[in-house]
């Protein structure tokens, strides 16, 4: 399970199963995960998803870009629990629950 928190407003908490890809963006129709509070982030932003027990992200060419612990996602990129992802202005602090 994937628990995503806003950093600067912890009572934006985003769930989801890792058990496939997983996208995160601003457009309703096109992602899992809708983040459309800012408009800093893409309509289809980034992706997320497990390989051989770890998980990955990937940045689907944003405007405004994604980075992991401050560094900008130019491949794919592994995430941790603890890891903070920056989607545009919005930080996101990682939860990666084992079921």
């Amino acid at each position: 399970m994937l628990v995503l928190r806003d950093t600067k407003d912890p009572q934006k908490i985003f769930k989801y199963p890792l058990d496939e890809p997983i996208t995160l963006g601003r457009n309703v129709d096109r992602v899992n995960i809708v983040i459309d509070y800012n408009r800093t982030i893409s309509g289809k932003h980034c992706d997320i998803y497990a390989r051989n027990c770890r998980f990955f992200i990937r940045d689907l060419n944003s405007v405004n870009k994604t980075y992991v612990n401050g560094q900008m996602v130019q491949q794919e990129t592994e995430i941790r629990s603890n890891y903070i992802i920056a989607l545009g202005e919005v930080e996101l602090s990682v939860e990666i629950i084992p079921l």
